[in-house]
């Protein structure tokens, strides 16, 4: 008996591992979790060719070849002075799961400055000293502009808002247990154009765990 794409639509609606749905006609596309790939296995064995579906970053079933994805985030900046900003994480991190953090941009300048950034940045999962990221949300940000006139020496203490959804197949759709490095993705106004620049915060040691 099939089943009719405003039906698909209406049981993934229910489904708390749901991060995306298409167009309620045709084949639909469902977007899990990263740790929702048994749930994956069960709607492709339920919906067959009527679903199309990914679990994290990526597709489900998985393609022949692994794949990498995070490759091309943003283009960041060596240079960012006078802000340095760190990443306080005080907790263990369950893979397959998203997490928060605070971020603090701080001015190591000998003057005033006139920060204009977000209310919160994108979390990211470094291997310890490599420079691509292993792991990142699944899920889509959102955000306001934020001001601060900044002392010399003086901080801003922001949220942010990271996952374990991997960005490298051929260590499954989550980044699995271990010790990883998290760095914020900062964005801030630079004068004197005013023009968005990016940059990777410190590193902040962290332990990912299974659930």
């Amino acid at each position: 008996m099939s089943v009719s794409p405003e039906e698909i639509c209406a049981a993934v609606e229910l489904l708390e591992e749901s991060t995306y749905l298409g167009e309620c006609a045709g084949v639909v596309k469902v977007g899990l979790r990263a740790s929702a790939e048994e749930l994956a296995r069960e709607l492709q064995a339920k919906y067959g060719d009527a679903i199309e579906l990914s679990v994290g970053l990526f597709p489900y079933p998985p393609p022949a070849e692994a794949q990498r994805a995070c490759l091309h985030i943003r283009q960041t900046v060596l240079e960012h002075f006078p802000l340095v900003a760190d990443v306080e994480i005080d907790r263990p991190i369950v893979s397959g799961t998203p997490y928060e953090g605070k971020v603090r941009l701080t001015n190591a300048g000998p003057t005033p400055f006139d920060l204009q950034t977000s209310s919160s940045f994108g979390l990211f999962l470094f291997r310890p000293g490599e420079s691509d990221p292993i792991g990142m949300s699944e899920l889509g940000s959102m955000g306001t502009g934020r001001g601060a006139a900044l002392t010399p020496g003086a901080s801003l203490q922001l949220q942010g808002f990271g996952g374990t959804a991997s960005c490298d197949l051929a260590l499954g759709y989550a980044v699995p247990a271990g010790a990883y490095e998290a760095r914020a993705l900062v964005d801030y106004e630079r004068d004197p154009e005013r023009e968005a620049v990016f940059f990777w915060s410190e590193p902040s040691t962290v332990e990912v765990v299974n659930p």
